[in-house]
């Protein structure tokens, strides 16, 4: 123990040197409704590197030195003796590559993944000291055209603990706010450990598993089936809470996007697309505090389906050598309805009365409410996919649903076919009355009645007993709340 900590020795590092440690603490979540998270996936990652190189365009490797050329300019200046040149995975060994720039390490030792621990961290469920950093050191000969040729060897470590689907309370108990202490075998002297400290900040984070916290949840939304709803003939706004000055500074960024998703399940379309604001760029907010913005009126159409994303990045200096790099993504489902709102605006003529377009009014004096018709009927005006509006006959009056005597089981049923592409913005429900005046609405507990079918395009009912004795029922509907 006394050798050991003889041996243990905090880090000064010139000026001159590259030298980097980057801890990144990612966390990822899906809303489930305005302020309920799902965390779907995490990481904690270190990288602990010492020196640098960067490659030239030319095709890579090659099994023997080439000289100068039009097609590779400056020629297969390296010769990598152990490593991977590319990072991609395969070492290269004895292999020559087209280096346009190296530095060698100058503080830690390469090669000695199993030397590399870390040693102190705030209280928490990691165990101390731990190991299993990835080693992926490099030994480059340089220059190897030019005389004297050079041994560059570089120190890159690299450390990285995943989390999966709903590991949120192992991921936080894991790692949390505070300093983290590691230790690096020493260039001049591997026997010899040398301290490199680093911090994860306070960041955002979901509702879930944080008492008394104010984690991130959207506000003033429309939701239905785990999806927000907006109407894409509006201009919609989308507001959260949760990043704020308890947890984000200025030099934070936070990012926005809405993706391209699958119509019927609404998960992002792989490989993910961006569909807006702008096509395959996120837009970045002017403020990472910034907490609302607008959704343009028909960047998207009814029907379509989009994921959108809310992205929160950090650079910050823990120390002049470390870096917090952590980051939080939020994303919900979205799904473009089409609602009496937007239908009242784009559908009815220009220069309609306000008191005309409100549901309850009679815009054609034909006895049926706005409302009505939008909700019984299939006409868009600005949608040539959806079906034609059917009417009863010349007063332009809608179709309504009738009831209907099986001939065969004498039971009563009724089928109403829902409008295209509501989602929640329309409430369908049927009514049976025995005298006309007092009406009751079918629910799935109802004595009288099962809910055969209830779907996002059509609703059936029908009576559990033959020859029942109901005289009246009734298609009607509501408008969201």
């Amino acid at each position: 123990m006394k050798t050991s900590l003889a041996l243990f020795a905090f880090l000064t590092v010139s000026s001159e040197a590259f030298l980097q440690v980057t801890a990144q603490n990612t966390k990822n979540y899906l809303m489930t409704t305005s302020s309920k998270a799902q965390y779907t996936s995490g990481f904690y990652r270190v990288v602990i590197q010492d020196g640098t190189w960067s490659l030239s365009g030319c095709s890579h490797p090659s099994p023997v030195i080439i000289p100068p050329n039009p097609f590779c300019p400056l020629g297969t200046t390296g010769f990598i003796w152990r490593g991977d040149a590319d990072r991609d995975g395969k070492r290269d060994d004895g292999s020559y590559w087209s280096i346009e720039s190296v530095e060698k390490a100058k503080t830690i030792a390469p090669f000695l993944a199993d030397k590399v621990l870390l040693r102190a961290a705030p209280p928490s469920t990691l165990r101390r000291p731990l190991g299993n950093f990835i080693d992926e050191s490099i030994g480059i000969y340089y220059n190897v055209l030019a005389a004297p040729v050079r041994e560059y060897p570089i120190a890159r470590y690299t450390y990285i603990k995943e989390y999966g689907f709903n590991e949120e309370r192992k991921h936080r108990d894991d790692y949390i706010p505070g300093a983290y202490t590691y230790s690096v075998p020493a260039l001049v002297n591997p026997l010899l450990s040398l301290a490199l400290k680093t911090e994860i900040f306070t960041a955002p984070e979901s509702t879930a598993h944080r008492v008394g916290n104010e984690g991130f949840s959207l506000v003033g939304t429309r939701w239905s089936k785990g999806s927000m709803e907006m109407d894409p003939r509006i201009l919609s706004r989308v507001s959260w809470r949760g990043i704020n000055i308890n947890n984000t500074i200025a030099a934070d960024t936070v990012q926005f996007s809405m993706f391209q998703a699958y119509p019927l399940t609404g998960d992002i379309v792989e490989p993910p697309r961006i569909l807006y604001p702008t096509p395959d760029l996120p837009y970045e907010l002017d403020s990472p505090l910034q907490s609302t913005l607008q959704i343009i009126p028909f960047a998207f159409v009814k029907g379509d389906r989009a994921v959108a994303r809310l992205q929160w990045s950090r650079s910050l200096a823990a120390t002049p050598i470390a870096t917090d790099v952590s980051s939080r993504l939020f994303e919900w489902r979205v799904r473009f309805v089409d609602s009496y709102e937007g239908h009242a605006i784009y559908e009815l003529p220009v220069g309609t009365l306000e008191a005309l377009r409100l549901p309850k009014a009679d815009f054609d004096l034909d006895g049926v409410d706005n409302f009505t018709e939008f909700a019984f009927t299939q006409d868009d005006g600005d949608d040539d996919s959806t079906t034609t509006e059917a009417f009863a006959d010349d007063d332009r009056q809608p179709v309504m649903p009738q009831m209907e005597i099986d001939a065969v089981t004498g039971q009563a049923f009724m089928n109403v076919a829902k409008r295209l592409n509501v989602g929640s913005s329309v409430i369908y429900n049927i009514q049976y009355s025995r005298n006309g005046r007092k009406w009751t609405t079918i629910s799935s507990r109802d004595r009288l009645f099962d809910i055969v079918e209830n779907t996002e395009t059509n609703l059936r009912v029908r009576t559990k007993a033959t020859s029942p004795e109901i005289l009246f029922m009734r298609a009607v509907a509501a408008p969201w709340k």
